[in-house]
């Protein structure tokens, strides 16, 4: 709720009569549009679950508190488009509407528009709007621009929360307008009409269709109807729709690429769904249109409780997967809302090795070197290679030795297969510059080599739609070297070439780390894990702050047989590397070393970041800090009105925590303390510091802030900040203290952290202000090189 109050007659009612209504309406078949305004950017959800999302156009930003939870702030003529030309035309309202919102508008000395509408026809269906005279409009008209009523009344107040609600009902004959649950105006209507049944020249939320009065301030909860609401209706939906929009955040993500084949499905539940139908297929119309009672092998589980999926058995290799989860309600109705269809593509059997190195004993143009082979310089995305001849080697021998090309990998890989595109010069039929026949050799370190074999090649169709037609079969050899003998061309001049060659490897290797190569603020209770090799049984975790001794392998800290490791906790503020060797006796290759990865822990810890305070009793945040009301001091912890922290102003998160200071008075100074129940251990991890952010204001008057702490034994320690002036600025300031400094306290036992301005010991007449504090933790800063 807003921290302003609402001592409406009508609201009152609404307590008494409603109770359970609002889930009534939030499951009404005739509900077109819900926008609760709880979490949007860029567009607005339709939490109706009938997917009419609002596209922002302009400004029309997030605002944390609105009536109920968030809302949409509208600026400088911004708005919401709906995609009027291909609005569903079944749903738009014809012979039944309601619109309503809570609004709160500035005064701008113009008319404020909630909806607008504009049919084909250049007419316009309806204005619901505050209006610049201080009253209200409802308005409608038929196709042709017919009026069916125009209502003017009420009167309204700016810069203050209101209920704005617009009703007509055909079949009855009368229109009303609601304000805040009031009835201003019952018209009944002498000749009912249909609305215009099209919105083919626009819809929007916030501005008319010519982008003429623009809704300027804060909205909630906007809803559209295609019946006439009653008024206890009205009543109902001031309180607040449930949302009802589909499941969100799909894991995997959709249209992910490179996903595991056991994958386990994930989502985030609709509002107030109970059960779920999963669909899982791979083609996308049976996904789409399957349903329980139509399921076309696609509906996996049915009416599960859980958020999470796990196929039976492997999916297929690099094949592409829709799935659909379908949100169903409680009892009594059990109404199901269909969700969006997803998709993602399984990893592929093999991958490419990036990052190939070539070289040749052969002489070349400049344009026409070995590395042509590996950059990919001619191929398109279907795998087609161009005729140009600088997009290709072309090697003459130098001297006595067999000509060849080498390559080069930057680790041992499990190689699986070779494709090769020969040289596809327009004239190369004729030139046969291509290699025929070749010796192929692989290398682990570049010094003992092995004979794969002698290869015939493929003939290149000189043509610019050329497809690789060399498959060389390596079987899951260990290599990190392949070298091209040439034995022989497709003609008799002694220059031989190739246009492009790529290697495709079996994942043997760990891969995918997490945390990232390179993550900071990792936690101390950090759990790694990652893809496993794709034939791994074991896993052997390597971590040390010693880079050496990962690489050496000398830092072995566990075996597990499952791709993660939980650590014990680690030190803050410090860097750690590590490496997974992927072991498998039964293979060929026992062991592949992994590469070594790195991370940086968290530098604090957090002791309080104010996000978990509430507006409930016992969760407010002068229950847990303990004020001037207590301990009287001059301090006040929180703004008096709900939500009592400071939403818009803080230094991370959402919430940061007021404080107010007065020292003109006895006693002089100002302290709030915050106590443990268990003592806190303030040097866990190495921590060796104390930080807090704070930040003034230009109207406080100078004022010495202090930190202190005392121990389950009772010693008490101070910490002064050195600035006083600090006081007077508006930014946000951190204060790092050394934990030496409270001498004569054990910081591994830590029991109450006080926070003060003035002098506990010596107190003197001083200043008043306001603070904002955030973020207090204990850690240890980072060391920068």
């Amino acid at each position: 709720m807003s921290k302003q109050a609402i001592c409406l007659l009508s609201f009152a009612a609404l307590l008494i009569l409603t109770g359970g209504a609002r889930a009534s309406l939030s499951g009404d078949p005739a509900l077109v549009i819900y926008f609760s305004y709880d979490a949007f950017e860029g567009v607005v959800p339709d939490d109706s679950g009938n997917g009419h999302d609002g596209v922002v156009e302009g400004s029309v930003t997030w605002e944390m508190e609105g009536m109920y939870d968030g809302a949409a702030l509208f600026a400088d003529g911004g708005y919401l488009d709906l995609d009027g030309p291909g609005f569903p035309a079944e749903v738009i309202p014809t012979t039944g509407i309601t619109v309503a919102a809570w609004a709160n508008c500035e005064d701008t000395g113009g008319d404020h528009a909630i909806f607008n509408a504009r049919a084909g026809d250049s007419t316009w269906l309806t204005h619901p709007e505050l209006r610049s005279g201080g009253n209200f409009r409802w308005l409608l008209r038929t196709a042709g621009g017919t009026t069916i009523f125009d209502i003017r009344a009420g009167a309204v107040t700016w810069d203050e929360w209101l209920h704005f609600a617009g009703t007509y009902d055909k079949a009855a004959g009368r229109a009303a307008l609601y304000i805040n649950g009031i009835a201003v105006a019952d018209q009944g209507i002498n000749n009912p009409a249909d609305i215009a049944g099209d919105w083919d020249q626009g819809a929007r939320v916030g501005r008319n269709i010519d982008n003429a009065r623009p809704f300027t301030g804060l909205m909630d909860d906007f809803a559209l109807f295609n019946r006439g609401l009653t008024q206890p209706e009205v009543l109902s939906l001031m309180s607040g729709l449930e949302k009802r929009g589909p499941a969100t955040d799909p894991v995997p993500e959709d249209e992910a690429i490179d996903v595991p084949r056991d994958v386990v499905l994930g989502w985030t539940a609709g509002p107030y769904a109970a059960t779920h139908d999963v669909y899982l297929g791979t083609v996308f119309d049976d996904v789409n249109n399957a349903d329980r009672a139509n399921p076309m092998d696609v509906l996996v589980s049915e009416g599960q409780d859980s958020t999470s999926y796990d196929p039976d058995g492997l999916l297929e290799f690099d094949q592409t997967y829709y799935w659909r989860i379908d949100e169903v309600n409680a009892a009594p109705d059990f109404t199901i809302y269909k969700g969006n269809v997803w998709s993602f593509t399984t990893e592929p059997f093999a991958y490419p090795v990036e990052g190939v190195t070539a070289t040749s004993n052969t002489t070349s143009k400049a344009a026409e070197g070995p590395e042509n082979t590996v950059n990919g310089s001619g191929l398109n995305d279907l795998g087609e290679h161009s005729t140009i001849a600088s997009h290709m080697w072309l090697g003459s021998p130098a001297g006595d030795e067999a000509p060849w090309i080498q390559y080069e990998f930057d680790r041992v890989y499990k190689l699986h297969e070779v494709d090769v595109w020969n040289y596809n010069v327009e004239f190369e039929l004729v030139l046969g510059f291509g290699i025929k026949n070749m010796t192929v050799e692989y290398s682990e370190d570049g010094t003992t080599w092995t004979a794969l074999g002698d290869v015939e090649l493929a003939q290149a169709t000189a043509k610019s739609t050329y497809t690789a037609n060399t498959t060389i079969d390596f079987g899951g050899l260990a290599v990190k070297y392949v070298r091209f003998t040439i034995n022989s061309g497709f003609g008799a001049l002694p220059q031989y070439g190739l246009a492009e060659v790529q290697f495709l490897y079996i994942p043997a290797q760990a891969r995918y780390p997490e945390p990232a190569d390179g993550a900071t603020d990792v936690d101390v209770e950090a759990v790694l894990s990652w893809r496993a090799g794709r034939e791994a049984a074991l896993h052997e975790v390597y971590l040390s702050t010693d880079e050496t001794a990962v690489v050496d392998g000398t830092a072995l800290v566990d075996t597990v047989d499952t791709a993660s490791y939980a650590t014990e906790p680690l030190d803050l503020g410090t860097m750690y590397y590590w490496k997974i060797d992927e072991v498998n006796e039964a293979d060929a290759v026992a062991s592949w070393e992994g590469s070594v990865w790195s991370f940086m822990t968290q530098e604090y810890a957090t002791i309080d970041d104010f996000e978990s305070y509430t507006e409930d009793e016992g969760g407010r945040v002068f229950d847990v800090w303990i004020d001037g009301w207590t301990n009287e001091t001059g301090s006040v912890v929180g703004y008096l009105d709900a939500p009592f922290v400071e939403r818009k102003d803080v230094h991370g998160g959402k919430q940061s925590m007021p404080l107010e200071y007065s020292n003109g008075s006895a006693p002089f100074y100002s302290e709030i303390s915050r106590s443990w129940t268990a003592a806190e251990d303030w040097t866990a991890g190495g921590a060796d510091s104390l930080r807090l952010y704070f930040q003034g204001q230009t109207t406080n008057e100078a004022e010495t802030l202090y930190v202190a702490l005392e121990d389950r034994s009772g010693n008490v320690a101070v910490a002064v900040h050195p600035d006083p002036e600090a006081m007077l600025a508006t930014g946000w300031q951190e204060w790092t203290i050394a934990l030496s400094e409270f001498g004569g306290v054990d910081a591994a036992s830590v029991e109450t952290l006080y926070i003060g301005f003035g002098d506990r010991d010596n107190p003197a007449s001083g200043g008043r202000g306001t603070v904002l504090i955030d973020d207090i933790g204990y850690g240890r800063p980072a060391a920068t090189d």
